[in-house]
This record gives C-alpha cells, structure tokens and sequence, in this order.
C-alpha cells in the first residue's frame, strides 16, 4: 500500500479553511464561545489534521487561518480579530502544532520511502559469472 501524496499549498490551504469553519461551528456548538480554550482545542485538532496530509506551506496558512477564526469568533464574538496576548500565544500554538504535525508525516513518509526501497531485491551478492541463458 502506498502512501498518499501530499496535497500541494494552495490546496492545503482551501481545505484548512474548510476545516477551520467546521471547527469553529462546532467550539461555538458545544459552547466555547464562553469558553474559549476548548475551541482553541477544537481548532488545533483541526490544524493537526490537515497538516498531515498537506505541505509546511500548506499547514502554516491552515494555522494562520484557524488563528483568525479563533481571534474573530472566539475571543472576539463579532468577527472583529482581537489582537491580545491571549490571542498572540494561540497564535504560536496553532503554529507549533501545524510545524510537527506536517514534519511527523514527512518522517513517516520517508521512513514509508526507505523500507519500500529496501525491501526490493537488488543485484548485489550475484555472482558475476556468465548469464546462464546465453551457456
């Protein structure tokens, strides 16, 4: 089985938008817009996700994306992005977690590469006598 190929940025993106509406639909469903370190949660489960299958590129605008949702619906209830201390450190959050998220699934996708390669017969360990079909 092969892995999936990443999802080139822009693509990423659109999907981290996507991911950050439902996110945000669902923190304010279950009330974190009282409470607004669950949505925050919710959010970073969000940016982990799409990270995974998408770029660095990719993963850090899906972060900077739910950032601003966090910033505009969360903290600040009327869409107006609030620039606080509070908002600034789930900022470097959702960052952070986007960085390991997206080089966790590189790792894997290399380390997928390197025992696929491995696991092919190579030449090496023949003998370099005549080709039997030509004796």
């Amino acid at each position: 089985m092969e892995p999936l190929p990443r999802v080139r940025a822009g693509f990423g993106a659109a999907l981290g938008f996507a991911a950050g509406v439902v996110a945000t639909i669902v923190s304010v469903a279950v009330g974190a817009a009282g409470r607004p370190e669950l949505g925050l949660v919710i959010l970073a489960v969000a940016v982990a996700g799409v990270s995974v299958v998408t770029t660095i590129v990719g993963a850090a605008l899906t972060a900077l994306q739910c950032w601003a949702f966090y910033a505009s619906f969360l903290v600040g209830r009327a869409g107006q992005l609030v620039f606080d201390a509070r908002t600034e450190r789930a900022g470097a959050l959702l960052l952070v977690v986007a960085v390991l998220a997206s080089a966790v699934a590189a790792a894997g996708t290399a380390v997928w590469a390197r025992r696929r390669v491995s696991a092919t017969p190579s030449a090496r360990g023949r003998a370099a006598g005549p080709s039997p079909v030509r004796s």
